[in-house]
């Protein structure tokens, strides 16, 4: 490469900074900062193109085009009393709430049109919802329907609680082993409603700002590149932030559960640049050179290398990184939270039976003094 252009090749280490920023007295700081110094004549950063770069540094034709892509905290888990409630959502919790009521209430008009049930079980609306309830809960009721009418619709409300029990154990089970999680984030609009703040580098600040997400950006937190704010979003779980997307592409792979969620949609597609120094007279050499690099297939290689060097850093990162497992085998730890909604079930059912007897031996005394 240094023959194809006329000249000694001298690579240096990467100063402090990384690809560089730019402070508002004008200067730069980072790979950036030594191209604009006059400290080198390349600076081989794949940075993308902003409009104060373009003021101020040459650039060679495109190196590569990367997909750019909104990283955002996978959902968490929901804990084990929560995984419980979301077996139904508020409506349906309200609707069976609502049935409950309606089905009692039912119960006690079709009890009152014949006379052998008025000293029965179901002639009040509490003692109709408490044997409501009981069924719901799988308890059998001290006493059945007399009337025809009243048989079929008990039964029929047997079979809707049946349904519901169903339903509510076979969930109850699968959240225990496999746990809900939150509702991921799925767009631009969600992420900003999150209240979630930004890990971004100085240097991506303007990109966001034109896309009117003043939001994300009052709550920013800089990091140095952008594999460092994916780490940030990894391990505090708090903040979002936007890189390549073969960047995701490692940090995911071999992973049975993704470190890092995305949005699916790209947030751009951008070109990358090597910047010269403005008015560099290596910028022609360096153009005719780059297309010799493709031609022979050279970028490549180089976009291998960076993989593998990144792979390194990332796998380095995961060892420090505690992964919750997705799936958790059953044990009496996982099935604590089971026994105590039993156990509050079954508090439940006896109180409403000390009731009921403590109703109908207050109703004999009644009928006795009657």
């Amino acid at each position: 490469m240094s023959e194809a252009i006329n000249a000694s090749l001298d690579l240096k280490m990467a100063p402090p900074g990384g690809w560089g920023m730019k402070y508002k007295n004008g200067t730069y700081t980072g790979m950036l900062g030594a191209v604009y110094n006059n400290d080198a004549n390349v600076s081989f950063t794949n940075s993308l193109l902003s409009e104060d770069r373009v003021e101020d540094f040459d650039f060679i034709s495109p190196v590569r085009t990367v997909r750019l892509i909104w990283v955002v905290p996978c959902p968490n888990k929901y804990s084990m009393w929560t995984n419980f409630i979301k077996v139904f959502n508020a409506e349906a919790w309200a609707t069976i709430l609502l049935s409950l009521g309606i089905g009692s209430f039912i119960m006690l008009l079709l009890s009152r049109k014949t006379i052998s049930e008025k000293i029965t079980l179901y002639d009040s609306i509490s003692s109709c919802f408490c044997s409501f309830w009981a069924v719901i809960l799988g308890i059998s009721v001290a006493a059945q329907p007399n009337s025809n009418s009243s048989r079929i619709f008990f039964i029929a409300w047997v079979w809707y609680s049946l349904a519901i029990n169903t339903v509510f154990q076979t969930y109850t089970t699968s959240f225990m082993t496999e746990p809900a999680f939150e509702k991921p984030i799925t767009n631009v609009e969600e992420m900003v409603k999150s209240g979630y703040g930004a890990k971004l580098h100085k240097s991506q600040i303007d990109f966001i700002a034109q896309e009117g997400l003043g939001n994300i950006i009052q709550r920013n937190e800089y990091c140095q590149d952008m594999t460092s704010c994916a780490y940030g979003v990894m391990s505090e779980r708090k903040y979002v932030t936007i890189v390549p997307g073969c960047v995701t592409d490692l940090i995911n792979f071999g992973q049975e559960k993704s470190l890092l969620c995305i949005i699916s949609e790209p947030y751009k597609l951008s070109p990358e640049f090597f910047y010269l120094r403005k008015g560099s007279p290596y910028l022609q050499n360096f153009n005719k050179l780059w297309k010799m690099v493709f031609e022979i297939g050279l970028h490549i290689k180089f976009l291998k290398d960076a993989i593998t060097f990144n792979s390194k850093s990332i796998l380095d990162f995961k060892e420090d990184l505690v992964i919750e497992e997705s799936y958790a085998p059953i044990s009496l730890a996982t099935l604590e939270g089971a026994f105590y909604l039993f156990l509050c079930g079954h508090g439940i059912s006896i109180v409403i039976l000390t009731m009921e007897i403590i109703y109908f031996n207050k109703k004999l005394k009644s009928l006795h003094i009657k």
